[in-house]
């Protein structure tokens, strides 16, 4: 009966955890009203859970959130929530087409997981946009420049969230990611 029981709760938690996922997926393609524009947005304080404080490569995002779920004897369904990276622009490199990451992160507005990191409340620059990654270093850059032609000041690295990529879908102009700065109030 144990067993079993353990069984369920694992189906139970998979279950919600696709169920999650779906909201997420559902509330990113209503985000695409906003394609392509940079607003402002005041956000709550927003939980996480950093599974890398160092750059990572995407082919090994996998294997560190299977290391942090071994070393924390946590569970963190993945599927349920969109990996996050912060960039670090002034790191990287001016001719690749993508910038370095500082960290790597999950996120979903129903967390599933123990967090150990959280996103500050505050107000935000924010970009939703579809297509490759390629394209967040070229956002960036445009939101810097419309930081300062708005007297806006940064006061964070950029954060890029995934909400729909090659976990979802083989066809890459159907991710919709979302790049935000916070800002001074």
């Amino acid at each position: 009966m144990d067993i079993i029981d353990e069984s369920i709760e694992k189906l139970v938690q998979n279950k919600n955890s696709i169920l999650n996922r779906l909201s997420n997926i559902q509330s990113a393609l209503e985000k695409t009203k906003y394609l392509n524009q940079i607003r402002t947005l005041d956000l709550p304080v927003r939980d996480c859970v950093m599974i890398s404080d160092t750059n990572l490569p995407n082919d090994y995002v996998d294997y560190a959130v299977t290391q942090y779920m071994q070393n924390h004897h946590q569970d963190i369904h993945t599927i349920g929530a969109c990996d996050c990276y912060t960039l670090d622009v002034k790191n990287s490199n001016p001719k690749s087409k993508q910038l370095r990451t500082k960290n790597v992160f999950f996120y979903s507005p129903k967390p599933m997981y123990d967090s150990n990191y959280t996103l500050p409340a505050g107000k935000y620059l924010s970009v939703i946009y579809s297509g490759s990654y390629d394209y967040t270093k070229e956002w960036v850059n445009k939101m810097f420049l419309y930081a300062k032609e708005h007297s806006l000041k940064i006061i964070s690295d950029p954060i890029e969230f995934g909400y729909i990529n090659e976990y979802e879908t083989t066809d890459e102009n159907e991710n919709i990611i979302e790049v935000q700065m916070q800002i001074k109030s």
